[in-house]
């Protein structure tokens, strides 16, 4: 007991396609009966083909059993891979011509017990005199029609599996399951069942796929794995499982070799991260992704851009008109550019190309950057696209444990407002996020980018402008004149020199206006006086609480003269309920009139109708510019006799002095 228990495992029988093998966890365990199942098409005969070739290449014998195929049939299959079946034994057991004949009809159709035997003792001789270490009996169709019956052809199968473990064989038995029913007999009864399946999209290649369902004793990959196969047998890929490439590599920044970028950025990114770079179409999300791999190779890393939109001449032709050229790191392998067709590739192939780039080999180093431009393309190469989220996942990490820095492109439909979608949420999935949107400004469509999230260290959380011109990537700086950027219709709220323009639409900035009548500054009112209402850059009359010297005389306080009551004194010179000029209220001349002057007009004709009602109410005085006390002695308030015509002022002592400005038409009004 003790003995047996202490034996080492004996090495393992490898199928000679490497993936399967990572699947199986090394390959199948010797001298055990495996079940190999799938539609027609599937795979069957080319995976059984290179077990039996790679047991001869490792100097082990091999036998195939073929019971619906020629040995001519087998020999054009290997040939298309480039095989040779020399070394191999092929027994041939189908039904000869002589049983096409009339005379041999009844034969074909003799008792199951005569047929099934004559089929068995055939395989036992051979294998008797071969003595192999690997068989193959393709297909188990034949003989369960043989047997007739479910007893019959479990005995059958049970009493070759004793067979073959006696003589220390490895066999793989193919099924075609083309019975009406499913048949799990032989799935008990193998020590291991490997389930291949084709699948039919309604648009692209087929797509094939394998499980392996049942392995006794022995630690696997479940789940699906998909494969193709092309020259040269299968190609497996197995499912990424990110726990098991954890390498704990170190960490640093990758910079872009932009200033302004690195400092939006805080620096740059953080290796083994992923950032996701989201916006509409044409907004430069593949040209900054671009920015990073060149710059990457710049220092002699190596950068993989997986490119599922563009082809790869167009991403020359564009990146070399923006001072961006790309063809020398091509040549020396700094930077793969590899086009990538939905319809032609599976999420696995695709992983796994992934993964080759990310591990490095045939010479190349390890990638540091990978660019997957873009996630809607890989979207379309999802079968089901709910899977994706937990394929992303996996890939992301694992890119992140091997120390890569990762850039997902997500393409928005739509591209101005506020009804941007997203075809698929991975903001969450990703350590940084960056957006790109489109801003109308000036009468140009305008680009912005803004960093929203970063896990990794602090960043910038100001929206800048982006553009791209001759000097590849440029970021401005820090859009802060501007309100609603991320919505596509900003507010713009400062001067226009914050804008880049050319030098002749540049629009007069406000310090530069003219210095006459009417011109006012930014801190001050007509007059001087601070915080005057405004309307287009221009000041707005006051219709309350004027300040100042009134007519009328008498003590005041602050705010003004008073009346007996303590109120403050109303300028005259506007009869009640009639309404004066607009331009001589504004303080404007006649031919530069205020944009908003009839309805400051209406506004003070309404005032004076209602306070032709009050007769304790003095007289309202214009509402134009501030009107100066002459110096002297104080008169009487002037006496009002009934309304005067509009555009005449009051006479008396209120009247301004001698040599004040006066409007043109109205000498009671000044400016």
């Amino acid at each position: 007991m003790g003995e047996s228990s202490g034996k080492a495992a004996p090495p393992r029988v490898a199928t000679g396609i490497p993936g399967l093998d990572d699947v199986l966890g090394g390959g199948f365990t010797p001298n055990r009966v495996y079940l190999v199942e799938g539609n027609p098409g599937s795979g069957k005969t080319t995976l059984a083909l290179q077990c039996l070739l790679e047991g001869l290449r490792r100097g082990e014998t091999g036998i195939y059993v073929t019971l619906s195929e020629t040995e001519a049939e087998l020999a054009d299959v290997a040939g298309s891979h480039g095989w040779s079946l020399d070394g191999l034994t092929v027994l041939e057991l189908v039904a000869p011509e002589s049983e096409l004949e009339p005379d041999n009809q009844n034969a074909m159709f003799r008792p199951s017990e005569v047929e099934l035997g004559v089929t068995t003792k055939a395989i036992l001789a051979e294998v008797e005199r071969a003595k192999p270490k690997r068989v193959v009996i393709d297909s188990l169709s034949e003989m369960r029609l043989l047997a007739q019956s479910p007893l019959r052809y479990r005995r059958q199968i049970l009493a070759l599996k004793q067979f073959f473990i006696g003589r220390e064989c490895t066999v793989f038995l193919l099924d075609d399951l083309t019975s009406e029913t499913e048949d799990l007999q032989l799935q008990s009864i193998a020590h291991g069942v490997v389930s291949l399946e084709q699948l039919a999209p309604e648009y692209g290649a087929e797509r094939r796929r394998l499980r392996v369902t049942k392995l006794r004793g022995q630690k696997y990959r479940g789940g699906y794995h998909d494969f193709v196969i092309q020259t040269g047998g299968l190609d497996v890929f197995p499912r990424l499982v990110a726990g098991k490439h954890d390498r704990g590599r170190k960490r640093g920044l990758l910079q872009a070799d932009k200033k302004e970028l690195d400092v939006l950025l805080g620096g740059g990114l953080q290796y083994s991260t992923s950032a996701v770079l989201i916006g509409p179409a044409g907004s430069g999300k593949s040209t900054l992704a671009l920015q990073y791999a060149r710059a990457a190779a710049g220092r002699g890393e190596r950068a993989a851009v997986f490119a599922f939109d563009e082809r790869v001449e167009t991403i020359l032709e564009r990146t070399a008109g923006l001072g961006m050229d790309l063809t020398k790191f091509i040549e020396s392998g700094h930077v793969t550019l590899q086009p990538i067709d939905t319809a032609e590739l599976s999420p696995g192939e695709f992983a796994h190309h992934v993964r080759r780039a990310a591990e490095g080999g045939d010479g190349r180093p390890s990638a540091k950057v990978v660019v997957i431009d873009s996630l809607n393309g890989y979207l379309n190469a999802m079968p089901e696209e709910r899977f994706l989220t937990a394929q992303l996942h996996e890939l992301l990490t694992y890119l992140g444990h091997r120390g890569v820095v990762t850039f997902l492109v997500v393409a928005q439909h739509g591209l101005l407002g506020s009804h941007m979608e997203t075809p698929v949420d991975t903001t969450y999935l990703a350590d940084t996020v960056i957006l790109f949107r489109f801003f109308e400004a000036m009468g140009e469509v305008r680009q912005a980018i803004s960093v929203v999230k970063k896990r990794s260290g602090k960043h910038e959380r100001t929206i800048r402008e982006l553009s791209l011109g001759e000097n590849g990537v440029t970021v401005g700086k820090p859009l802060r004149d501007f309100h609603g950027v991320l919505a596509g219709t900003p507010t713009y709220r400062g001067p226009d020199a914050a804008l880049k323009r050319p030098e002749d639409e540049r629009r007069t900035p406000r310090s530069a206006r003219g210095s006459g009548p009417g011109a006012t500054t930014d801190g001050a009112g007509r007059g001087g006086e601070p915080g005057y209402p405004r309307c287009g850059g221009r000041p707005l009359p006051r219709l309350h609480h004027h300040r100042g010297s009134l007519p009328g005389g008498g003590a005041g306080g602050r705010g003004g003269r008073r009346d007996r009551r303590g109120r403050p004194r109303r300028p005259g010179g506007v009869p009640r309920g009639a309404a004066p000029d607009p331009a001589a209220v504004v303080g404007f001349p006649p031919d530069r009139p205020h944009p908003g002057g009839a309805r400051v007009a209406e506004g003070v004709a309404s005032v004076g109708r209602r306070r032709a009602h009050d007769p304790h109410e003095p007289p309202r005085a214009s509402l134009g510019a501030r009107q100066h006390r002459p110096r002297g002695p104080a008169g009487p308030p002037a006496t009002v006799r009934g309304p005067r015509p509009p555009g005449r002022a009051a006479a008396g002592r209120g009247s301004p002095p001698r040599g004040a400005g006066t409007i043109p038409g109205d000498p009671g009004q000044h400016r």
